[in-house]
C-alpha cells in the first residue's frame, strides 16, 4: 500500500511539473535554445559524467588497495630478495628435491 502511494505521489508530481512547463512555454517564459547551445551543454554533461566515473574508479581502487594493505592477519611485507632467500633456504634443507615442487 505504501509503495503504491509513493508511486502515485511521484506520478502526480510529474504530471504537475509537465503542466507547469507546458504553460510556461505557451506563455513564452522559456527562451528558445539554439541547437549549438544544446549540443555544447550535452558535451559538457558527458565530459563531467566521464570524469566522475574515472574519479569513482580511482577512489574504489585506492580503497581496495588500502583495505588489502591494512587487512588484519596480513603477514609483514617481504622483499623479492627475502623471498628468494627463503625459497632457497627451504630447498637447501635436504628434505625435498627441487623436482618435488609439482
Amino acid at each position: 500500500r505504501r509503495i503504491v502511494g509513493v508511486l502515485q505521489f511521484e506520478q502526480l508530481n510529474a504530471m504537475m511539473m509537465h503542466n507547469v512547463v507546458k504553460e510556461c512555454k505557451e506563455r513564452g517564459l522559456f527562451p528558445q535554445t539554439p541547437g549549438s547551445s544544446f549540443k555544447q551543454q550535452c558535451k559538457t554533461i558527458h565530459q563531467l559524467k566521464r570524469l566522475t566515473r574515472l574519479i569513482d574508479t580511482a577512489v574504489q581502487n585506492w580503497h581496495l588497495t588500502f583495505r588489502l594493505l591494512n587487512a588484519p592477519g596480513r603477514p609483514p611485507f617481504e622483499s623479492s630478495e627475502e623471498k628468494i632467500n627463503r625459497i632457497q633456504e627451504f630447498w637447501s634443507e635436504g628434505l625435498w628435491r627441487p623436482t618435488d615442487r609439482r
